[in-house]
């Protein structure tokens, strides 16, 4: 079962949190109440614990980014759940690369698809 990650708030008065950085990537275990993120609001930057023991599937806001307190930052998925979350965080290894990451995901060619496909597949191959 999948666990929202919403950004909390660290005061009565506080609106809007900043993400400063992730703690954990996707496809990374955490356990319950260890350390996911870090945040920087107007009053305080802190670090945030993970609500619940599980795997990183999906990160909805970059680092850097700054969102309403209760917006759903991230979500966990129950370890072990399908190759999704391994296969998002290599997707997002690659895509930092300098030369993928100034090409425009709709144009990519079909054969980057499949040499991405390949690359994707060999790396699941040698870590499983």
């Amino acid at each position: 079962m999948a666990t929202d990650v919403v950004m909390p708030q660290m005061g009565e008065s506080i609106a809007e949190g900043t993400i400063v950085r992730w703690i954990k990537k996707v496809g990374e275990k955490v356990d319950r109440d260890e350390p996911l993120f870090e945040i920087s609001t107007d009053k305080v930057d802190a670090e945030i614990p993970s609500p619940a023991a599980g795997v990183v599937s999906e990160i909805r806001v970059k680092e850097g980014e700054t969102v309403r307190v209760n917006s759903v930052v991230a979500v966990l998925g129950a370890e072990g759940k399908g190759l999704r979350p391994r296969v998002a965080s290599m997707c997002d290894d690659l895509i930092s690369l300098p030369l993928l990451g100034k090409v425009d995901s709709l144009n990519v060619s079909a054969t980057a698809a499949v040499v991405l496909y390949e690359m994707l597949q060999q790396r699941l191959d040698t870590s499983t």
